[in-house]
Order: C-alpha cells, then sequence, then structure tokens
C-alpha cells in the first residue's frame, strides 16, 4: 500500500525550515484522510500551497491525469507566494521534500 500511515515519515530540513510544523502534519493528514482510498497513489504526490481571496489553499495534482483537488485550509499559514511540496514513498519510510531537493537519475 502506498502511503501507509504506519510508516516512517519524514520532512526535509529545507521544509523543516520553511513550513511551520502544523502545516507539514496537516500535508501528512491530508494523504491519510482525504486521498487514501480515494484515489490510487502513485509514490511520488505533488502539493502546491497557494492564497486564492485571502484563503490558503492546499492543491494536490496527480501528474499524468486530469486530476486535480483544492483543499481550504481552515487557518492561513501566511504563504505569499505558491509553493510545491512534494511527498515520497520510498517504501520504508515517506518524505516531504521540495522539488530542487528532489534528486533524478
Amino acid at each position: 500500500m502506498t502511503f501507509n500511515p504506519l510508516q516512517e515519515r519524514y520532512a526535509s530540513i529545507e521544509v523543516m525550515e520553511t513550513l511551520p510544523e502544523e502545516l507539514i502534519h496537516l500535508i501528512w493528514e491530508t494523504i491519510d484522510n482525504q486521498l487514501s482510498g480515494l484515489v490510487p497513489l502513485e509514490n511520488l504526490l505533488t502539493f502546491t500551497l497557494f492564497l486564492n481571496n485571502q484563503t490558503q489553499k492546499l492543491k494536490f495534482v496527480q501528474p499524468g491525469t486530469d486530476l486535480e483537488v483544492d483543499f481550504d485550509l481552515k487557518k492561513p499559514f501566511l504563504i505569499n507566494q505558491p509553493l510545491t511540496v512534494l511527498a515520497y514513498d520510498a517504501d520504508n519510510h515517506q518524505t516531504l521534500l521540495f522539488e530542487n531537493e528532489l534528486k533524478t537519475p
């Protein structure tokens, strides 16, 4: 099962220095409570944080499909410019990281 909530979860140092801890937990909760079981999840998930009409939003996009889901966040996190966060499942652990941190072969 991809993104099993019982696996170890981490956030990169850059993510931890940029995002509030509460927002990091909220991304994991969104995966567990909103996306798992609703859509088939790949091992790399893409989220974008952005502001729309003074409402902070978290957008989930499934690359290669037309699937996009916006989640309204009840609390604004003062992120004024769009910011993309990736969630990567490496089978034995999961990590939140930014696009520039993703190593490609």
